[in-house]
């Protein structure tokens, strides 16, 4: 009788353990749908609280410009969003050239320090390891990593 008390005993403490590893497991899982679901979603999300934060900032210019000139609400409302979409396409209408001449530059200048760094290695190659006879191919890699730039320059502008 004593044996199977203890054995009870042991049975019951291992299965509190086990409902609270599967308490655990569960709510991970829980967790990993809402992160899911938060990143379908986020979009949206970000849309609505765009909107929000944009009418708490507008409503005193439009309430200033109703009273300081006598006009409508909605007539303010069409300036002020006139406005704002006129100073964002002049801004990218400067910033994404600018920014694309700013990247291929850089392409330029990476090329060049990368074809510096090349012949640096090769002469520490030639220099200290040729007794080794170590065959690097350096410029191969340099070359790789050049055309994966150019190649990804425009992708970058584009998202931008």
């Amino acid at each position: 009788m004593k044996f199977i008390a203890v054995i009870y005993n042991y049975t019951l403490m291992y299965y509190e353990k086990i409902l609270k590893i599967l308490y655990y497991i569960l709510l991970i899982t829980l967790l990993y749908f809402i992160y899911k679901i938060s990143i379908f979603f986020i979009e949206i999300l970000v849309i609505y609280f765009l909107t929000i934060f944009f009418s708490i900032i507008l409503k005193p210019i439009v309430d200033w410009l109703e009273k300081k000139y006598k006009l409508s609400t909605n007539f303010s409302s069409l300036i002020i969003i006139f406005l704002f979409f006129g100073i964002v396409i002049t801004l990218f209408t400067i910033l994404i050239p600018s920014l694309y001449y700013t990247l291929t530059e850089f392409a330029k200048t990476l090329q060049e320090n990368l074809v510096a760094l090349n012949n640096s290695l090769i002469n520490i190659v030639n220099k200290y390891l040729s007794f080794l006879e170590v065959d690097i191919q350096s410029e191969q890699i340099i070359k790789n990593i050049l055309n994966q730039i150019n190649q990804n320059i425009p992708k970058i502008t584009e998202k931008i």
